[in-house]
């Protein structure tokens, strides 16, 4: 393999815990493989902007200069307030943080796809029921070539009661030439699939719960 996967999961998927609410843009800080190197800030020191469709958000990232660009999601994000699209695309940029404001940064039926970009954090999302033949079929899903990715304190979940294994993805993958990622204080649950990784991986602090 060309370029190994360099992934930290640290994620908390014990049952009982709830959606993250935390102050926007407040972490516990940033560990492992996406601290390496340049480190990873995402849209720190530059402009910022808040949305509550999937289209100004899709607008936001495409629109986006040279400059870092922090994008706080203050609503419901779903397929119904974003017409002609299928998923978001983090797509062919760099120094970019979206960011869910306190309990409110929701993707309900509409995932998030990261491709060809680097310098990304996603934080105090909650992103679920996203079905397989929406968009990739991923809750978060990362394509190299891609770097220096942060996924941290968001949710995700689909539906495994009552449902085909096949009738959703993944909740958090990754996949291809993908490299110095981090995943930390995540909540992983009820799908058939939780996560991808085509390469080596370490995990910290880490529990899981399996469908029954």
């Amino acid at each position: 393999m060309k370029h190994v996967l360099l992934l930290t999961l640290l994620l908390t998927l014990a049952s009982g815990i709830s959606a993250f609410s935390q102050t926007p843009g407040a972490t516990y800080g940033l560990f492992g493989y996406a601290q390496m190197t340049t480190g990873t800030t995402g849209g720190a020191g530059g402009t910022t902007v808040t949305v509550n469709t999937g289209t100004a958000l899709q607008a936001a990232i495409r629109n986006k200069g040279t400059p870092p660009l922090t994008i706080y999601v203050n609503g419901t994000i779903t397929l119904a307030n974003s017409p002609t699209l299928t998923k978001i695309d983090v797509k062919d940029v760099s120094d970019i943080s979206i960011i869910g404001f306190d309990r409110l940064g929701e993707f309900n039926g509409i995932g998030i796809k990261i491709f060809r970009a680097n310098n990304v954090i996603l934080q105090n999302l909650k992103v679920h029921n996203v079905l397989a033949s929406t968009g990739n079929g991923d809750c978060i899903g990362i394509e190299g070539p891609a770097n220096h990715i942060w996924v941290d304190h968001c949710e995700m979940y689909n539906v495994y009661q009552g449902v085909s294994t096949d009738d959703d993805d993944g909740l958090l993958d990754a996949k291809a030439d993908c490299q110095f990622i981090t995943y930390s204080w995540n909540y992983l649950h009820d799908g058939w699939k939780a996560s991808l990784s085509p390469a080596p991986y370490a995990l910290h602090y880490s529990t899981s719960r399996e469908p029954k």
